[in-house]
């Protein structure tokens, strides 16, 4: 044995030897083994869902609006009852891929690119600014809105 101590020589007890070498383990832990304080995440801020202005009907080739709603965006892009929208930032309004589903997917003040067939044939490329949804009318989307 190359290290021996005769513990009741100095009047130690081993008991006591065992605490002192217990505290001194504690000491080491805490020294090396810091906790970091983690914070609570933070309450997501809810974007308001992106709203157009219009009710429409989906059609084999796209949606036909029914109505615009005044002062929405849609007003101000120039639509009109009877525009059949065909494509949103290029992508056809077909199938799964709804309008609906479409604007809903952005947020508030962006800007989406209309490809509309206007009543007399005529195809143009309009341009909206979306709106945050008006607070009288998510009594419709309720069962829609994330």
């Amino acid at each position: 044995m190359l290290f021996s101590v005769n513990f009741y020589k100095f009047n130690i007890k081993p008991l006591n030897v065992i605490n002192l070498i217990f505290l001194v383990i504690l000491i080491l832990i805490n020294a090396f083994c810091k906790t970091k304080e983690v914070k609570a995440p933070e309450t997501p801020v809810v974007e308001p869902k992106a709203y157009l202005g219009i009710i429409y009907v989906e059609t084999s080739t796209g949606v036909q609006i029914a109505e615009v709603f005044p002062n929405s965006p849609a007003q101000k892009a120039g639509l009109e009852p009877g525009d059949l929208i065909l494509t949103a930032n290029g992508y056809p309004i077909l199938g799964t891929y709804t309008l609906k589903e479409h604007i809903f997917s952005l947020k508030s003040g962006s800007e989406v690119i209309l490809e509309v067939e206007k009543l007399n044939g005529k195809r143009i490329i309009t341009k909206a600014i979306l709106e945050p949804l008006p607070e009288e009318y998510k009594k419709f989307y309720k069962n829609n809105i994330k």
